[in-house]
């Protein structure tokens, strides 16, 4: 009984760190994406839809000078693909980025 209380504690003791590793990039670059809704200041909100092959990153609704981002590590061949979609009133915009160094300013 003892003995599996030790290995229950240092699974939970273990967890945290491994998590905290899976975080970081260590054989590649860590790349940082913003959104940054930069529309007139008496605009509707502009909604995003981002995504990867691999993480949907949801839906989300930015006023205007509010910014949404997140960082991943570069894949080994440099394919990367994040996807975005973006509605404003009427109009919407499709963005996809086939390689991690790209920098895009849609809306100004």
């Amino acid at each position: 009984m003892a003995l599996s209380l030790i290995n229950v504690f240092l699974l939970l003791l273990i967890t945290p760190l491994d998590l905290s590793i899976a975080k970081k990039c260590i054989f590649t670059e860590k790349m940082q994406v913003h959104v940054m809704n930069k529309l007139p200041s008496d605009s509707p909100q502009l909604t995003i839809h981002c995504a990867s092959k691999n993480d949907d990153l949801g839906y989300h609704s930015l006023a205007v000078d509010e910014d949404f981002n997140w960082s991943f590590c570069e894949a080994f061949a440099d394919n990367t693909l994040f996807f975005c979609h973006f509605w404003w009133v009427q109009k919407i915009k499709d963005l996809r980025c086939l390689t991690t160094h790209v920098v895009v300013s849609l809306i100004r």
